[in-house]
This record gives C-alpha cells, sequence and structure tokens, in this order.
C-alpha cells in the first residue's frame, strides 16, 4: 500500500486541524472505525476523537500527543515530511531524513538470521577443526601417579 505523504512543519501548533483531517481521511479510507483504532493503538477513543477534530484543549502535554499521532500514523501508513528540515538538508547537499535507509522490521529479522546462521556454520567448523586436531594426537604425556 503507497503510503500518503503529510507536510508537516516544525510547529505542529499551526498544523493541527490538518493533522487531524488528514487522520481521519486516511482512517475512513481504510474503513477503520475510532473503536477498532483505539484498541489496536491503546488510545483512548475520547483522543483519537479530539485529534480528528483539531481540539487541543480535550488533549494531553505535546510530548504525549506527538507520540500518539506517531502510533496513529504509522499504523495508517501516513508518512510525515518535516518541510523545513527536508529543505534546509536538501540546501546544504545532505540526505533529507525521510530519504535516507531505514532498518525495518524485515530486514532486521533478516540481518539477525544471517547472523545467527553464519555462527552456527562458524561453530561447526570449529568445532570440526578441534575433534580433527585432538584425534591426531598420541597420548605422548605420561600420567603421573600417585606414589
Amino acid at each position: 500500500m503507497k503510503k500518503d505523504r503529510l507536510d508537516v512543519l516544525s510547529d505542529i501548533h499551526k498544523n493541527f486541524k490538518a493533522i487531524g483531517l488528514a487522520i481521519k481521511k486516511a482512517r475512513e479510507e481504510q474503513n477503520i472505525s475510532i473503536v477498532f483504532l483505539s484498541d489496536a493503538l491503546k488510545i483512548n477513543e475520547d483522543y483519537l476523537l479530539a485529534i480528528e477534530k483539531g481540539d487541543k484543549s480535550s488533549l494531553p502535554e505535546l510530548v504525549y500527543v506527538k507520540a500518539m499521532l506517531r502510533k496513529i500514523f504509522e499504523r495508517l501508513n501516513i508518512e510525515i515530511v518535516d518541510t523545513e528540515a527536508h529543505h534546509a538538508s536538501n540546501e546544504k547537499g545532505n540526505i533529507p531524513k525521510d530519504e535516507s535507509k531505514r532498518v525495518t522490521g524485515k530486514s532486521f529479522y533478516l540481518m539477525i538470521s544471517l547472523l545467527s546462521l553464519t555462527a552456527i556454520i562458524l561453530g561447526a567448523y570449529s568445532t570440526r577443526f578441534i575433534l580433527l586436531f585432538n584425534s591426531g594426537l598420541d597420548n605422548k604425556y605420561e600420567t603421573i601417579s600417585a606414589p
């Protein structure tokens, strides 16, 4: 599913109503109810409704709202672009944050699987080497017996 793009300035207060409308639109397009989204994200239904309406007065502190928005955006596949940071990084010639390579869940598990497989293979070869090395030795050492 292609992600929707939502341009957001650094100041969330200026775009709060637009953010709420974008969330509501994405939720309705995906036929997701407020109740289902609330249960899936563990966010109070009243908070979700307040976010969609752009009612900041019914919400907790901004740090909590930002955390809720991140969860909502992730669940509804809404991509956020900080346009000021995007333009500033393009002017400096840097790669914008949203276009940099990220480790996704699938690539993380693939990397862990490959590392585990490598460890197993190295363990098998080292065990084989130790067994071959030990089997070629004669018992050249005398055992010391008690007097």
